[in-house]
């Protein structure tokens, strides 16, 4: 199930930013601006996927920065895009902005006071995450768990390579 803007009660939270941003597909059925919707559109290329779901790294992949594509797509334990870089729950507002309060960007990863400085942390698990978020909720299914348990990534590479993560 797709979020709408009545689940969501704050958009401007460190958890949405980190665990559904453009993480979550949209549920607008109408055309409409993607760079202003917080939801994830297919194609986009802010589209990321969920650290509490797949466990990659705040760490570019080597793969992405010479070619613009990885040979092992979601499984990667690396980090595809600046947004899956910078969203990380490793880096997301760890340090301050340097345009402080007169920052103007429309998405911005850091920090504008002190009180919006949060403290680095790993991903929360798939299933923490799910019973705190409804729109979440039939997201976190068997064959997408599996980045929490790196043994079976191998298994379940094929299956979701190259999948947009969509609600079940």
């Amino acid at each position: 199930m797709a979020a709408t803007g009545r689940e969501v009660s704050n958009l401007e939270s460190n958890s949405f930013k980190v665990y559904v941003y453009k993480i979550v597909p949209c549920a607008k059925k109408f055309g409409h601006d993607w760079s202003e919707c917080p939801f994830a559109h297919e194609g986009e290329k802010a589209t990321r996927r969920c650290p509490a779901l797949y466990r990659y790294s705040s760490i570019v992949c080597p793969d992405t920065r010479q070619s613009k594509t990885c040979p092992r797509g979601d499984v990667c334990p690396y980090s595809h895009s600046i947004f899956e870089y910078w969203m990380h729950p490793s880096r997301f507002r760890a340090q301050l902005c340097s345009f402080g309060t007169e920052c103007n960007r429309r998405i911005c990863f850091f920090a504008h006071t002190q009180e919006q400085l949060r403290i680095p942390s790993e991903p929360v698990t798939a299933d923490a995450l799910a019973s705190r978020a409804p729109y979440l909720q039939g997201r976190v299914s068997p064959d997408t768990r599996y980045a929490l348990y790196p043994d079976e990534v191998s298994q379940l590479a094929s299956v979701q390579a190259g999948r947009m993560l969509t609600a079940r």
